[in-house]
């Protein structure tokens, strides 16, 4: 059985360390409950990051996020422009979007509610 993806969507832009912490965080939750997780963080090496443009950032994440079940927003999420541009692709190809406001807890009690 395919275990069901996750797109995480969360501020990078101007955070320490890409807000790396955060994510693997949120990360390690979802994978602990089954799930497969995509970050922005895998899609990119190193030197990706200061070379490519925005347009071409945009792209490969908009990319992975449409391979996904689903996206979560991480708080703090709408103060990056391309979390945004990741928000606005989600909803756009139909994509359920779920916001993370009170960690992982919410998040169980809402899939099994779905369930």
């Amino acid at each position: 059985m395919k275990k069901p993806s996750v797109y995480l969507i969360g501020a990078t832009v101007l955070c320490d360390k890409l807000n790396l912490e955060s994510f693997e965080a949120v990360e390690n939750a979802f994978v602990k409950r089954g799930f497969s997780v995509v970050k922005p963080h895998d899609l990119f090496f190193d030197e990706e990051q200061r070379t490519l443009t925005d347009d071409e950032v945009i792209t490969r994440r908009a990319q992975a996020l449409r391979k996904c079940d689903f996206a979560v927003l991480i708080p703090g999420w709408f103060d990056d422009r391309f979390a945004q541009a990741e928000h606005t692709t989600a909803r756009f190809s139909s994509i359920p979007v779920h916001r993370l406001l009170a960690g992982m807890d919410q998040f169980d009690m809402y899939m099994k509610k779905t369930a």
